[in-house]
């Protein structure tokens, strides 16, 4: 009797921890689950923003080669490349 007892007593405590066991293990997958999905959004989330400064850098420098241009023509309709001649009264063209 004493021994089916501790043979009860046994399996029951055996069972608790393999039960035990297996809930850790299950909220340890679930951890590493949520923060595995936690850094694949940061990893996105630090693309988009990489791409942004990317394309931010980009269109910068597209606005200031745009406004290179127009300073250029805006000082070529002021100043003209070739001046031109003036004719003085009286030289005929000479």
């Amino acid at each position: 009797m004493v021994l089916d007892n501790l043979k009860d007593y046994t399996v029951k405590a055996l069972v608790n921890v393999v039960d035990h066991l297996g809930t850790v293990a299950s909220k340890l997958t679930n951890l590493f689950d949520q923060q595995s999905y936690d850094i694949s959004t940061m990893e996105l989330r630090a693309s988009c923003v990489s791409q942004q400064l990317l394309t931010c850098g980009t269109l910068s420098v597209l606005s200031d080669d745009l406004n290179q241009d127009r300073i250029i023509a805006m000082r070529q309709k002021v100043v003209p490349e070739h001046p031109t001649t003036h004719l003085l009264e009286g030289t005929n063209g000479q």
